[in-house]
């Protein structure tokens, strides 16, 4: 449907799983680890479809991780940390990187691996900032959704700073074309020149 449409540039984000089906076919085709290059307090990788080649910068500091984005607020001990915990049951500390944010369960907060169960699973606003929302600028849903909409909402999305960081590089790949079309265009008209046309213009 959307090669149907012909579009002048797209750029596709999917599941990694897909990569076999589409490798090769396109400039860009890769899975991207996003927390390499933006400042995401929880893992994501997800595949990238692109017509043009795109390409980013490594991020150049250690990027954060739920303790500093919702340790303050939760008054956690650095000294103490405590768990998170995913829907296929790996436990980590919140001083290591998140895990990726999905729909489904996601524990954090719990002092001890005895106490992970539902007072400590993440709610939409949580999930939104372990995703790199910052918390005056976090997503606004409709009335009518459900906690439940929300959260798989928020696991659905591409992290704004990584989002940011594709429409650079989209940017940088269409500037790029356009700068060779032009030098083209000029040789082009270079090579058409009659031998007294090109001695005037020199």
């Amino acid at each position: 449907a959307m090669q149907a449409m012909e579009p002048g540039s797209f750029t596709l984000e999917n599941s990694p799983v897909l990569h076999k089906y589409v490798r090769g076919k396109y400039p860009t085709t890769r899975i991207v680890d996003m927390r390499r290059h933006a400042a995401l307090p929880s893992d994501r990788s997800r595949l990238l479809v692109s017509s043009k080649e795109l390409t980013f910068e490594l991020l150049d500091q250690e990027p954060p991780t739920p303790m500093d984005v919702l340790g303050e607020e939760k008054g956690w001990s650095k000294d103490n940390p405590p768990l998170m915990r995913q829907s296929m049951a790996s436990t980590r500390s919140v001083e290591e990187p998140g895990f990726t944010v999905t729909g489904g369960a996601l524990h954090v907060g719990a002092p001890s691996l005895g106490e992970i169960g539902p007072k400590y699973l993440a709610g939409s606003r949580d999930r939104a900032k372990l995703i790199g929302y910052r918390p005056d600028n976090l997503p606004k849903f409709s009335s009518s959704m459900s906690e439940t909409e929300r959260r798989k909402a928020v696991g659905e999305v591409i992290p704004p700073l990584f989002g940011v960081k594709l429409q650079e590089s989209m940017h940088r790949a269409i500037k790029g074309e356009r700068r060779a079309q032009a030098v083209m265009r000029r040789i082009h008209v270079v090579q058409t020149l009659t031998e007294p046309e090109a001695e005037a213009c020199s």
